[in-house]
This record gives structure tokens, sequence and C-alpha cells, in this order.
């Protein structure tokens, strides 16, 4: 019996051993393929696959990558695929459900190339290195292309014959030639809340109809928009800054401006005055809204150009409030618990001598009638009016002040004291704290609430047993679940962790102090498998000992 216990302990030695001298992963210099089982080739590729549909980068490529699978994410985790100037740096022709995300693309001539693909989604890139065509999206649809940061290229993103995409939230910035061009009856795309900066041409519409463009700022072009023969597209809440000509156009008509209230863009070389409101715009006081429009060409005018920025900013518990403004809106908050908005309002240029606030204010966060302070009631209100429009779901108020740095508050009902700290439940972490390998990311989540304040910030707080700890901020998904994540460490390592809440009456509270503490140990990458062939093997070997033993007693 004791032969075969020790047999087995080598075993177990023996398949440790062959663990700790196994031959490291190298960088990829060549072309790396995610072929269509799924497969990564090259094996010494710098990217591990976790599941069936999650491929992550655990170092820089040193060249292209070829996706030859649909529905699946690639996680850049902030790594680099780093060009030698060949054609395509992500290509993902022919690929539908992609999604491409928190990597960096620098040297290539298209930095993501997208050709008659559907579904994918590209979220968190880097380009740098004067890449050329950045983004092509040809005969393409229902694309989602978020959060990237595009500069240096020939074309930031474009799309040929291609509808229904969806681009929001990109940085597009100093590009040779168009920062977002549709072209070849593009149609039916949302290009919305880009920061688009020192292009050539902001954006470029060519025989594209039917395309919204919403919330984007064009600052610094040559040219912030060009809309030619591109008939029925809708554009609004865009605010056109210093560009050389802030939008141009030919051919047919597209609507500047979307439903009521009749809103349009903001153009920073706009002269026309701000006299009256109403429907009609027939009487008198200020709404915001410019009477005279604003001029682009034959078949396209701003009828109802903005007199100020427009800024949108999200409520706790997803409404939005749209703030137009000629001053620096900062620092918008919302408590939804007793009914307050509060944001600060400061000089946009030093020579003015009065502000204006027109704000769309969500009913699901703070019920009407509305009160407006301005530093608490210190400094007075020029002019309110606080029922400029309400279409049953929002409250449009327009209000005015001596212009210089305020405090800006809007209330909605009287406020009570909250001396209650938010509360955190329902902790998990992914992978559970059983299965953390030297690769893994591991996310962790939690359900926080507060139902008076409401929920301030969530910070989650980590230690490697070294004394130091690390906060890192966790991010509201949706509702009440926040979500951070812990980087990769080597095996062995004993993590720790915390999760720390605050309200927006300044109550706090940590996981620690409810008496819960949250920890993991990262094990080797092929531990599980190691451990259960050993326990295989053990229990062979003890049932065969025990039937040997058994054979000699008889």
């Amino acid at each position: 019996m004791k032969e075969h216990l020790a047999l087995a302990a080598l075993v177990i030695l023996v398949f440790t051993m062959a663990y700790a001298c196994r031959v490291s992963v190298v960088r990829a210099d060549g072309t790396v393929y995610i072929r269509a089982d799924g497969t990564i080739d090259p094996d010494t590729a710098p990217i591990t696959r976790i599941g069936d549909k999650t491929y992550l980068l655990i170092d820089d490529v040193n060249d292209s990558i070829i996706v030859e699978r649909d529905n699946i994410t690639i996680d850049g985790s902030g790594y680099t695929f780093r060009g030698n100037g060949k054609a395509k740096g992500v290509d993902l022709s022919w690929r539908s459900n992609v999604t491409i995300k928190n990597a960096n693309i620098e040297g290539f001539s298209s930095g993501i190339w997208m050709n008659r693909s559907a579904y994918n989604t590209v979220t968190g890139v880097t380009f740098t290195d004067n890449t050329v065509q950045a983004l092509y999206v040809y005969s393409s649809s229902n694309n989602i292309i978020v959060s990237n940061k595009i500069t240096g290229s020939e074309i930031g993103i474009q799309l040929s014959s291609a509808s229904y995409n969806y681009i929001s939230d990109n940085t597009i910035c100093a590009n040779t030639a168009q920062g977002v061009m549709l072209n070849l009856l593009s149609s039916s795309n949302t290009i919305r809340a880009n920061n688009i900066t020192s292009n050539q041409h902001g954006i470029w519409l060519d025989t594209a109809p039917l395309n919204t463009i919403s919330m984007n700022t064009l600052k610094n072009n040559q040219y912030g928009i060009t809309v030619q023969f591109s008939p029925y597209n809708v554009l609004s809440h865009n605010n056109f800054v210093d560009n050389s000509i802030n939008a141009a156009g030919a051919g047919a008509a597209s609507f500047w401006n979307k439903g009521s209230p009749s809103e349009g863009n903001y153009f920073s070389d706009y002269n026309g005055t701000d006299r009256y409101w109403g429907h009609y715009q027939n009487e008198t006081g200020s709404d915001g809204i410019g009477e005279n429009p604003y001029e682009i060409s034959d078949y396209n005018r701003d009828y109802y150009p903005l007199m100020g920025l427009f800024s949108s900013f999200r409520t706790p518990y997803g409404f939005y409030s749209y703030v137009i403004s000629n001053s620096t809106v900062t620092n918008f908050s919302c408590f939804e618990w007793n009914g307050t908005i509060r944001f600060q309002v400061s000089n946009m240029k030093p020579s003015q001598t009065a502000g204006f606030c027109r704000v769309s204010i969500p009913k699901g966060a703070l019920s009407p009638p509305y009160i407006v302070k301005i530093n608490d009631g210190t400094t007075p209100v020029i002019y309110l009016n606080d029922m400029l429009y309400d279409n049953g779901t929002h409250r449009w108020i327009y209000f005015s002040y001596p212009q210089s740095t305020h405090t800006i508050t809007i209330l909605a009902t009287v406020v009570e004291e909250d001396t209650t700290p938010p509360n955190i439940e329902y902790v998990y972490q992914e992978p559970d704290n059983s299965n953390v390998q030297p690769t893994d990311i591991v996310k962790v989540y939690a359900s926080v609430t507060d139902g008076q304040s409401g929920v301030k910030q969530v910070i989650l707080n980590y230690t490697t047993g070294d004394g130091v700890w690390h906060a890192m901020a966790m991010t509201c998904l949706e509702g009440s679940v926040y979500n951070s994540t812990i980087s990769p460490f080597p095996e062995g390592t004993h993590v720790t962790y915390a999760i720390q809440a605050e309200d927006n009456a300044g109550n706090s509270i940590t996981t620690s102090g409810m008496g819960y503490t949250y920890q993991y140990m990262v094990i080797p990458e092929s531990l599980t498998v190691l451990l259960t062939t050993a326990f295989l093997l053990v229990t062979v070997f003890v049932a065969i000992a025990q039937k040997r033993q058994k054979a000699a007693e008889k």
C-alpha cells in the first residue's frame, strides 16, 4: 500500500516539474491568425484563449492579425498591434459579431479593416504612426464602432455602401483626409458623440442619405462637415467649433434639426440674435436658439442654430440631461433622492459678461416644478423661463446670469438629510477564486445602491500582500451593478480585495468594515488538469492496492 502511494506522489511530482519547465510564450513576429476552428496560429503568439469566444493579448504583437472566425471577442488589454507598413492591422474581412477592444494599433497602412463584414464591435482601440484608412467598412451593416482613438490616418473611418452601423464616442483626430467618410449610398448609419478634431474634413458625406449625425464635437478641422448629394440626413446637437469652414454642402437637402422642440447645431461663427422663444419664435424672451438660420448651401441650412455648446450628461439611473450654454459646464451631478441637479459654469471667453443655460431635465430623475439657485441663492438669476417646453417626459427650462464662475443648483423637492451609507451586496468575481490562472484578468462585480443621496463612487481596493493597496474606480455597467478588474499576476500570488462605496452625502462604507473579505491565489495554468489527473491516478493506485490486499488476505 505504501509503495503505491509513493508511486502516486512521484507521478504528481513529475507532472509538476514538467509544468515548471514549460517553454515560455514568445512575442509574435509574423502575421497572426485566429482560425475558423478557434485555434491561434502560430501557437507562440502572445494571445490566450479564454473559453470558446474570448481572446486576450498578454503581450505586444509585432504584425497583423487576421480573424477568420465569427462571434468572438479580442481583448487587447492595453497591448499593441505594431505594424511595419502593411496594409491591414486587424483584418476582419467577411467577419460577423466580432468585438475588438482595449488594443493599441500602430504602424499599419490600415489599422482595422472590415470588408463585407457585419455585426462587428470595435472598442477602446488606439491608432498611431500615421496609419492610412484606420477603419474601412465596405458593404457592411450593423457594426458598432465605439470608444476608439483614431489618429494620424489618411481616413479615420470609412463606410462605403454600408448601412445600419453605429459609430459613437470615438476620438478621431489629425487624419490627413477625412475623419469619418460615408459614401456610395451608405445609409441609415448613426454617427454619435464623437470628438473629431484637426482633420482635413471632420465628416464627409458623399451620396450617403438617411444617416443620423448627432452630439458630435467637430473642432479645428479644415472643414467641420461636408454634405454633398446626400439627402434626408438628420443632423442635430453637433458642436462645430473653430473649423476653417464649419459646414459646407452641395446638392439635395438634409435636415439640420430633429423633432420637438426643434434644436439644431452650434456653429462658432454664427452671428444671429436670440430675443424670442416659443414654437413660432414670437414670444419675448430668450430660449438659447437663434432667430436667423445658419446658411450652409442653397438647399442646406440650420433653421434652429444653438446659441451655445451642446452637452449631454447621464443621471444615476440612466436618464440623460442636456445642457445648451454659452458657459463652460463642468462637474455635473444629479441627486435623484432629493431632486437636485448641480453643476458649475465658467466663462467660455474672457470677454463674456452674461451667461445662459437651456436645460432639458428628465422627469424620471427630477419632478417639476423647479427652482434655480446660483451659488446657493447669493447670485441673482437675471431671467428664468421654467416652462420653456414640456413633452411629457422632459421639461426644458432657460435661465441667464451675470457671467463668472458659478455653482448652479436646480431643485425639484425639499432636501432631506442623508446619514446612511450605501449598501454593498452580491460581490462576485470571474473567474471564481478557485480557478484564477496567471493570464487571467479578474473581473470583480458588486451591486451598490443608495436610496437617498445616490451612489457617488465605488472603489475596488486590492493588495498582493506587500503592504501596498491599489485603488481602481468601479464602473456602473447597468442599474446598480458595478465592475472593475484586477490585472494578471504570477502563479502563487495571493490577492486580497475589498470594495468601498461613497454616496453623494459623504457617507462611505467598505466590505471589510461589514465583515467581508475577498481573496484568491493564482494557480498555474495547467494546475487544474494536473490535480485532476493526479487524483485519478491516486484513486486507481489505491483501488489496485486494496484489491491486492484483499487477495493476499484470502
